[in-house]
């Protein structure tokens, strides 16, 4: 894999982006912080209450733990049980959520598929501009979802390689920004749905391929139009838009240091996905997963996607040695899983559902979800990475909780 990584550091591709509002502004680098809205009730709402639940609310909570929880919600399909906002959150208060974001994308993937803008098996190279090298034609939206593009991150000021990070800092600066200089590379590793690697490069290409399948559907303003439809209040989706050109990073200085037999192998990829949202707004995407695609008497999702979502990835399905980037948790498209793996027959978390299926983001947000008992629970939380709180014990108390319930 270091070969790779060495030598696929041939040249750099630099496709410049350019932010395209999804809705509501354009996005800057500040919070998002919308206009108060009257009509949305802030009043927690709180339809149960017993013993059991006030240990699962105490242990979110728990003013002496290093996790902090700043908003907790529990439902029943779409009907909310319980919720509760600390640290200065409310229910009419957008939050950036960082990988929770994939519950936005993946919903608008299965959308634009199920009104035939997209589908699983169009190939990446078709959306996204790039020369046609042959894995490049092989790399299909499927592969995107299930995290399995064969693509790595390499970043120049971290390279393994000895001295590269110096150099780049010491030689790079006239011909590329800070910003580029620090970025995040990404080089081919493995044939397209033969690896799983979970990794920002592919939720950010998929952002790409979304966004032009979106044009194909009616631009953004359809966009605005189905969040209405969904109820989606307080949510902001922004997606970047690649624009066509190509920039070779690489001088005849550099020559001495990287072979050029491969000029084309690396894709430059910013961070393409913004979103902010609400828990209920949350609840409203992750409600169509539960009710089979529709909401409100309308089909916005083909009754396949649930099934697929929560179906291990076949990169994955198969292994029989850990390429030690996952942990041997299993992960389907775009949501870890709690089935057992042929490397792993242990499940992640023994003591819940095997059908429990998760979203998990920075600071310990967390999206998870029982399907058979229509159970979801949303966090958003700021927690350290070295104080995230327990998942499985909060998914344990909840499910205790609810088993009370008269």
């Amino acid at each position: 894999m270091a070969f790779h990584r060495f030598w696929g550091l041939t040249s750099f591709l630099l496709v410049s982006t350019v932010s395209t509002v999804v809705y509501l502004r354009k996005p800057d680098s500040k919070a998002y912080s919308p206009a108060y809205d009257p009509e949305i009730q802030e009043t927690p709402i709180r339809r149960i209450r017993s013993k059991a639940f006030e240990e699962f609310e105490a242990y979110a909570f728990d003013p002496k733990a290093r996790y902090k929880t700043t908003a907790l919600l529990v439902a029943s399909g779409d009907q909310i049980l319980y919720e509760s906002y600390a640290g200065g959150l409310r229910a009419n208060r957008p939050q950036r959520l960082y990988s929770l974001s994939k519950i936005a994308t993946s919903m608008l993937a299965g959308h634009l598929i199920q009104r035939g803008f997209l589908s699983l098996e169009d190939r990446v190279a078709d959306y996204v501009p790039s020369p046609s090298r042959p894995w490049r034609r092989k790399l299909l939206v499927r592969d995107l979802l299930n995290m399995s593009s064969g693509l790595e991150y390499f970043r120049v000021d971290e390279a393994q390689v000895p001295g590269l990070g110096v150099f780049a800092r010491n030689h790079l600066k006239s011909f590329v920004s800070d910003y580029e200089l620090t970025s995040q590379l990404a080089v081919p590793v493995a044939p397209p749905g033969t690896l799983f690697n979970y990794s920002l490069i592919d939720n950010n290409l998929l952002a790409l391929v979304l966004n032009q399948a979106l044009h194909r559907a009616g631009g953004y303003p359809y966009l605005q139009t189905l969040f209405a439809k969904l109820g989606l209040r307080r949510t902001k989706l922004d997606l970047a838009r690649d624009k066509p050109g190509v920039t070779t990073l690489f001088t005849p200085r550099l020559k001495h240091l990287f072979s050029l037999a491969n000029p084309e192998d690396t894709y430059r990829i910013k961070d393409h996905v913004r979103f902010w949202s609400t828990p209920r707004d949350v609840l409203a995407l992750t409600s169509l997963f539960i009710n089979h695609g529709k909401a409100k008497g309308e089909v916005y999702l083909p009754t396949s996607w649930p099934a697929f979502s929560w179906t291990i990835a076949p990169a994955q399905r198969d292994l029989r040695s850990d390429p030690g980037n996952y942990n041997g948790h299993s992960y389907g498209a775009f949501w870890w899983l709690n089935k057992p793996l042929m490397i792993r027959p242990d499940r992640p978390y023994p003591s819940l559902p095997e059908s429990l299926a998760m979203i998990k983001g920075l600071g310990g947000q967390t999206l998870a979800v029982v399907p058979e008992e229509r159970l979801i629970l949303i966090r958003f939380g700021d927690d350290p990475p070295d104080g995230l709180i327990d998942r499985a014990k909060l998914m344990t108390l909840l499910r205790k909780a609810i088993r009370e319930i008269p």
